[in-house]
């Protein structure tokens, strides 16, 4: 999981030229090989194979839907838009490896 956007902006008010969101999310998005495909968050063809987990725990998958009934809202995409909620991350390895 990336860290937030805040941070690394904040990184960049701070002094630290070249750290801010936008001028970070390049080089993550050219690193990472997302099965889900590439879109203006996520790389398609980059080294860093990352997918869904082929058999997530069952403990992960109940901690998830107990969430879910207390209204905690479901993220099935923790480098996306937002970083809050619960779900299953996407680990990095292909086909299990």
């Amino acid at each position: 999981t990336r860290g937030h956007r805040g941070d690394y902006d904040e990184w960049a008010d701070l002094g630290c030229q070249g750290w801010s969101w936008d001028d970070v999310l390049p080089y993550f998005r050219r690193a990472e090989g997302n099965q889900r495909g590439a879109g203006a968050l996520h790389g398609g063809d980059g080294p860093l194979r990352v997918a869904e987990q082929q058999e997530p725990r069952p403990i992960s998958k109940a901690f998830v839907e107990a969430c879910g009934e207390n209204q905690i809202r479901r993220n099935d995409d923790f480098n996306g838009p937002e970083q809050e909620g619960a779900g299953l991350y996407q680990v990095t390895q292909f086909w299990g490896e």
